[in-house]
């Protein structure tokens, strides 16, 4: 009957005698709120990040200033015809460390036939250095890019950056 019933394999157990081993240890996420979990780059705690942009990025780009990385992921991911959101990390290039503060203007633009969308995407901050912006409706298949600029925080002077997608 042992042999029927492994509580070793079973993974909802193991992970429920883990929480408790761990809870009886004294350890937690430092928050007492399970919407928040702890971010591995940042060493503390942050809101979980949104699961629409799980992807590995787009696009990967230094500021013109070359003091910030800028991260782009879209949802969806590849960026398709449509709707698509953006999620913009923004870390510092000597640190590492996550960008607060910023404000974002975010402009997306088909190099190619030298045009934007309909709609233009507002980032909101959601912390870690990453903003989420709301949905621009990309209209055709191809090379785009997004012109950024950013602003405030502890930035001395406007910065630029422009990361790209390919819509499919």
């Amino acid at each position: 009957m042992l042999d029927s019933f492994r509580l070793s394999s079973s993974v909802p157990v193991r992970s429920a005698l883990l929480g408790l081993a761990l809870a009886a240890a004294g350890c937690s996420s430092g928050s007492g709120d399970p919407a928040v979990s702890a971010d591995p780059d940042s060493g503390g705690d942050a809101l979980a990040a949104d699961p629409r942009f799980a992807n590995a990025p787009n696009s990967e780009v230094n500021s013109t200033s070359g003091a910030l990385h800028v991260a782009l992921r879209t949802s969806p991911y590849p960026a398709t015809l449509g709707p698509t959101a953006f999620e913009i990390t923004v870390t510092d290039v000597a640190t590492g460390a996550p960008v607060d503060g910023l404000t974002l203007d975010v402009t997306p633009w088909m190099p190619a036939h030298g045009h934007g969308t309909t709609t233009k995407p507002v980032p909101t901050p959601t912390g870690f250095g990453r903003y989420a912006t709301t949905t621009a409706n990309i209209s055709m298949v191809g090379k785009w890019i997004l012109k950024i600029n950013l602003t405030g925080g502890t930035l001395a002077a406007a910065d630029y950056a422009e990361p790209f997608l390919d819509a499919k």
